[in-house]
Order: C-alpha cells, then sequence, then structure tokens
C-alpha cells in the first residue's frame, strides 16, 4: 500500500506526477450515503495518474484507492479547501518491479476526519495491442513498434523482445529489450506511442571471419512480445530479409534488403 505518497516497510518512496497524455473517462457512479453529498464532481485518468475533481462539499481531507480485493494501494492527505487532487496509479521512475494498482474494479474512497463521506468504483483496466513496425531507415538494426493502450488506465512495459530474426531477443530475465536512454522500462498511458528496441534483432552479430557462412533467411513470420507489468501480448508481422549480407560495423551484418510487409 502507499501511504501518503511513501511506501511501507522497505520500499522507497513514490512520488505522484501526473504524466502528460490521453485522458481517458472512467466508468462508475457514486455511492456516497446520499446523492446530495457525493462529493466527487469528476474522476478521470490523466497519463499515469487519477485525477479527481472534488465538489465544494462535503469538505474532504483525505482520499484513498482500494484494490479490486479492497486492500488499500494509495492514500493521500488534502488541504480541505482542495477541489483537486491525483493519485498515481504506477510507479513511473524507472525500476524493475514498480508499484502499480491492480487491474480490476477499484474502489475511491473520501474521507474527512477520518469518517467516509463517499465512494466511487473505478474501472482500471489497460489493454495492450501492437499495432505496427517499421524501420526508420535502410541502415536500421532496430525496428520502432507501435503500441496502443485501448484501456481506462496505464501500465508499464518492462520488456520487447524479437524472434524469428536474425538475433532473437534475450529472455526478459536478461534484459529488457529497450534502448539503454529508457532505463529499466516504459510507462504506457492510455494513448499510443512508439518504442524502439534496443537490442539490433535485424543484425547478425558476427565476426567478419564469420560472415561467409550467413544467409538472408527470406519471408519470416517475425514475433514481437512485449510485457507490461499487467500481462503479456505477442504480435506477428511479416518481415523479408533478402539481398546479400552486408558488414555495416565490425561486429554487425544485415541483409542488403529489409522490408516489414502489411500483415493486412
Amino acid at each position: 500500500m502507499l501511504n501518503d505518497t511513501s511506501f511501507r516497510g522497505t520500499r522507497r518512496r513514490f512520488l505522484a506526477t501526473a504524466a502528460s497524455g490521453m485522458t481517458g473517462a472512467l466508468a462508475g457512479c457514486g455511492t456516497a450515503t446520499s446523492s446530495d453529498t457525493d462529493p466527487f464532481e469528476a474522476v478521470t485518468v490523466e497519463g499515469t495518474s487519477l485525477a479527481v475533481t472534488l465538489a465544494s462539499r462535503p469538505r474532504v481531507d483525505e482520499l484513498e484507492l482500494r484494490s479490486p480485493d479492497d486492500t488499500p494501494f494509495v492514500r493521500r492527505r488534502l488541504d480541505p479547501e482542495a477541489n483537486r487532487a491525483t493519485l498515481p496509479l504506477i510507479e513511473t521512475s524507472y525500476t524493475a518491479t514498480p508499484e502499480h494498482y491492480r487491474a480490476g474494479e477499484n474502489t475511491l474512497v473520501a474521507r474527512r476526519d477520518g469518517d467516509r463521506v463517499g465512494q466511487r468504483s473505478v474501472s482500471l483496466s489497460p489493454e495492450v495491442t501492437l499495432t505496427d513496425m517499421r524501420l526508420a531507415d535502410e541502415t536500421e538494426f532496430n525496428p520502432t513498434v507501435t503500441i496502443e493502450n485501448s484501456g481506462t488506465a496505464p501500465t508499464f512495459l518492462t520488456y520487447l523482445g524479437f524472434d524469428n530474426v536474425p538475433s532473437p531477443t534475450p529472455p526478459a530475465a536478461e534484459t529488457t529489450g529497450l534502448p539503454e536512454e529508457r532505463g529499466v522500462g516504459v510507462p504506457l498511458p492510455p494513448t499510443t506511442r512508439d518504442v524502439r528496441s534496443g537490442s539490433m534483432p535485424f543484425a547478425f552479430r558476427r565476426l567478419p571471419s564469420e560472415a561467409d557462412a550467413l544467409s538472408c533467411p527470406g519471408r519470416q513470420s517475425v514475433a514481437v512480445t512485449v510485457h507490461t507489468v499487467h500481462g503479456e501480448t505477442t504480435t506477428e508481422f511479416p518481415v523479408r530479409f533478402d539481398g546479400e549480407i552486408e558488414n555495416v560495423l565490425w561486429l554487425s551484418h544485415r541483409c542488403s534488403e529489409v522490408t516489414i510487409e502489411s500483415s493486412d
């Protein structure tokens, strides 16, 4: 559980920063004790946070998000005069195991002086699909994948892997498959973003003396796998590896003709 943006036990401090991104409305209705005293005007997802707009009455000095199993996830103390607050849904400090909400029907609870004055059910569920893959130019080894999160809440990408390619990506236990500047993961709010591979899957990694034994495999069904903190998905893209073997860097060779075909 996150309490006043601090982890309990040995977890490090979790700073609630609302990332920019597409805002998605959340399903759910207020369930305060009286419809005249519902403390919530609006509850939406903004980037990687839950944005809460409060009514003028009743005054609220604490918000808490409870997981589908009714365990507390994050709690925030408020100035009773405040009319807006954000609760972090996922840790964005690029750690290997970021803290994150549990997908499903969560409950947002409003309190005043320790007493519950209202609550609302919010459906939080990411839905990740891979919609496109492309190369930036002819000499590029690292394809870029378009990842769409069409769900109602953010998630966090922890692995981008390629199979059935000249250099398959090592398993998630050994690498993230992401560029070094991405750290160990990428936040995925409810929007679409491009993520570039960091593992050079389209390059043969061989010594120059071994290049004569290489050949282009032709048309391949390239499997692209992404892992997030909420699950994983794999999509196949048809790619042609044709032409001659070229030595571009000392240990890097490539097929002279690489074409990512339409999967339609």
